[in-house]
């Protein structure tokens, strides 16, 4: 129910990258002229998107790309080339195919053992240097440390809104070794948070349990 809201915020988090808006922000809010500092953007149009995990939130994502003129590769753990071609994006046949031909990357996996830091300091070597890479899956998909290391040598920029640790109370101190580095922004597990996907929901549990309890109705 949230899939289209957790595609919106990726590629939020895409274009807040590509054109500094918070930095942009930061710098009118301190009535600091500062227009050189952020042109040329590279834009996102005819730019390569991989996309990590097509289910229904990378099908989402890719969606919105298309629209915005990217050429988009995608790979899942079980996404065919036949669902690849019902989509209208290309397939890569393993995920580094992905990492090793794309200017953006976005994350769409579950963790599980399998997952668990499938993107770490090998699959980072192989990113093209100045790919941007977002996650809004979960934290421990992608190894934070190494995501830490390769964004602190400036061979990548990336954006992420879930972490390997994430607080649980308001205003409590976040850990993640992420969030000190200029190369990086961070949201708060905002992701699927939205009233449409809130109400979505809703419509949706009320739907199950009508037909639960009333099955013949």
């Amino acid at each position: 129910a949230n899939s289209a809201a957790v595609a919106e915020l990726a590629f939020g988090l895409m274009l807040t990258i590509d054109r500094k808006i918070p930095q942009n922000i930061v710098d009118f809010k301190s009535r600091r002229w500062a227009k050189p500092r952020y042109v040329p953007a590279r834009g996102l149009k005819g730019r390569n998107l991989g996309i990590v995990g097509m289910g229904r939130i990378g099908r989402e994502v890719a969606s919105r790309a298309l629209t915005f003129g990217m050429n988009v590769t995608g790979w899942g753990r079980s996404f065919t080339k036949k669902d690849a071609d019902v989509v209208g994006v290309n397939y890569a046949q393993d995920i580094h195919e992905v990492l090793e031909n794309s200017d953006f990357i976005t994350v769409h996996l579950p963790l599980t053992e399998e997952t668990k830091h499938i993107i770490s300091t090998d699959q980072l070597q192989k990113v093209t240097p100045g790919t941007v890479l977002i996650n809004v899956a979960r934290g421990g998909v992608i190894d934070e440390s190494a995501l830490a290391a390769a964004i602190a040598e400036g061979r990548i920029e990336a954006a992420a809104d879930v972490f390997e640790e994430e607080p649980t109370q308001l205003d409590e101190e976040i850990r993640s070794p992420l969030a000190d580095l200029d190369g990086f922004i961070g949201t708060h597990h905002v992701g699927g948070m939205t009233l449409q996907a809130q109400e979505e929901i809703g419509e949706r549990l009320v739907q199950i349990l009508e037909s639960y309890f009333f099955p013949n109705a």
